[in-house]
């Protein structure tokens, strides 16, 4: 899993500043929680974080192709989730059009093109202007799924929001139950595909 950033943040709650090394620790315990095989942070610190869309788009693309130590280059992915380009977060819209541009369709002779690339959801990303995108590729979860999702937010404290917050257990609970509905389930995440090569 590649964080693109992380820093401090000034979070609207009762809590105040979110410090780096707090949400540091945090990411470590999600990732025992997911078991992610690696992860890494290609841009820490504050002049990188919640600054992403003032950087120059080819250095941002330049570090998701191959400034990291999980760029694209170096772990050669078969699917690559992006946050949404029409999430209200600067941030997150920074990375989804620079990841667009990085996964763009090439093959060369050093790099096959990524197979599948989809664009996960959030609940809060229904707060845009722009028209809704409606998902197209349901992925079917098992109540286990959803209680590690539960788990995993848990572990990210910071950032978990009493409900009805977008980031309320809840919330992320709901959209499964909702999303295993759209596709005749009891759980699933909904994801916007962009290139499926079978």
């Amino acid at each position: 899993v590649n964080f693109v950033t992380l820093g401090d943040t000034q979070d609207r709650s009762d809590r105040g500043l979110s410090t780096t090394s707090e949400r540091m620790t945090e990411i470590e315990r999600v990732a025992g929680v997911l078991k992610y095989d690696e992860w890494d942070i290609a841009l820490p610190g504050a002049e990188y974080h919640l600054r992403l869309d003032a950087m120059p788009g080819v250095d941002l693309i330049a570090a998701l192709e191959r400034g990291s130590r999980l760029s694209l280059e170096a772990v050669e992915p078969t699917v690559v989730l992006l946050p949404s380009p029409l999430s209200y977060n600067q941030d997150h819209r920074a990375v989804a059009e620079a990841a667009l541009t990085a996964l763009r369709p090439m093959a060369t002779a050093d790099r096959e093109p990524v197979e599948v690339v989809a664009i996960f959801e959030e609940v809060a990303d229904q707060w845009t202007p722009h028209p809704e995108v409606a998902p197209n590729l349901f992925v079917s979860l098992e109540r286990h799924d959803v209680d590690a999702k539960l788990a995993a937010m848990r572990a990210y404290a910071s950032q978990v929001r009493p409900h009805p917050h977008t980031r309320s257990l809840e919330a992320l609970e709901n959209m499964a139950v909702v999303r295993g509905a759209h596709s005749g389930l009891g759980f699933a995440e909904a994801y916007r595909c962009v290139r499926w090569l079978g």
